[in-house]
């Protein structure tokens, strides 16, 4: 089915497979900061408000910027600013369409603080950027043209640009991000829909997850890319998935295995990176000895790259395929979300 390009031409009406194949341009795109002047107080510390794709870049921010990021980063996935949001917090307010009721709700707590926060505001074309424009705030645009779940690369690169701004040791991971759209879209071309099964990784482990719920484990210098392929199998596939990381699965999530037999619904996939502690290394082997009979033995995707930075970029982008060759052979249709745009109306 997957080699059948009349099937992948109705299934997939919005060619989301086309989209995917270019995400690597991201990389390359010129970030453009607006109202960008700013009165240089001095950053203490940083929350970036985010829900959905946006909390997950900010969380691939987190996890990329935690070797060498002078002051604690926070990713708030709620409406609530916490308490010590104050005059030395550069507050970043995300959302890709610029409606998102969570963000503008912080941005909105922050806006009455006596002690206002350094803000900084990504958006689409939405309320977000009406309260950036109205309040002299930083802010840059979501290009309109990409849906947001398909803009995760451009989002980690806003992220990143506002904190450059700040000189918060972004600037160095934004020059390995531009390096890397070459690299990427040589990868990601063996994914492409016109690439036969045989030689698509992609295709080949779309068919292992299909029909199953997928659990996505990875350890924590890209723990984030188990969200991101959790996230994928959810928007793209309307396929139910798991995330977690290790080491806390190893003290949680493994017990659960234990108490079934191996005929479980589930597809077990090991992101494995080679930048990982060797105790890491060794709990994903641990895991899969001590629970062999109790879950099926895991699929152990091996994620390319020379950096923690390009395994994540060729995770993302893997991940973005293998959701969409999902919904296709679920018969669904990767581009349309209803039920969120439905809550979104909701929450208004």
């Amino acid at each position: 089915m997957l080699d059948d390009a009349n099937v992948l031409r109705q299934r997939d009406s919005k060619n989301t497979l086309g989209v995917v194949a270019a995400e690597y341009q991201q990389l390359v795109e010129p970030i453009e900061l607006m109202q960008s002047d700013h009165d240089a107080r001095p950053i203490n510390n940083v929350v970036i408000v985010g829900l959905g794709n946006c909390g997950i870049a900010a969380e691939v921010v987190q996890a990329l910027l935690a070797p060498t990021l002078a002051v604690p980063l926070q990713v708030v996935k709620d409406g609530e600013l916490p308490q010590f949001v104050g005059k030395n917090t550069l507050l970043v307010l995300a959302s890709n369409s610029g409606d998102n009721t969570e963000v503008l709700a912080c941005a909105q707590q922050a806006l009455a603080l006596q002690n206002q926060p350094q803000i900084a505001i990504i958006s689409g074309d939405g309320a977000l950027k009406g309260v950036a424009v109205s309040n002299d705030i930083m802010y840059t645009i979501v290009p309109g043209a990409v849906a947001g779940r398909f803009a995760l690369l451009h989002m980690i690169k806003s992220l990143l640009s506002v904190l450059d701004m700040f000189d918060l040791g972004a600037r160095t991971l934004l020059d390995e991000l531009a390096a890397s759209a070459e690299w990427l879209h040589n990868e990601a071309a063996f994914w492409e829909q016109g690439v036969p099964t045989a030689q698509n990784y992609a295709k080949q482990l779309a068919l292992i997850a299909v029909g199953k719920t997928p659990v996505f484990y990875a350890g924590p210098r890209t723990a984030p890319l188990a969200s991101v392929w959790k996230a994928r199998f959810n928007q793209l596939a309307k396929n139910i998935a798991f995330a977690a990381a290790y080491p806390a699965a190893t003290y949680t999530e493994l017990h659960g295995w234990k108490s079934h037999p191996v005929e479980k619904p589930f597809a077990v996939f090991d992101l494995w990176s080679e930048f990982e502690t060797e105790s890491v290394q060794k709990q994903f082997k641990q895991a899969d000895k001590r629970l062999s009979g109790k879950r099926p033995k895991a699929t152990v995707v091996a994620l390319q790259g020379n950096s923690v930075a390009r395994q994540i970029l060729w995770g993302c982008v893997l991940a973005d395929f293998v959701g969409i060759y999902v919904a296709i052979l679920n018969g669904v249709n990767p581009a349309k979300v209803e039920q969120i745009e439905r809550l979104k109306k909701e929450l208004q």
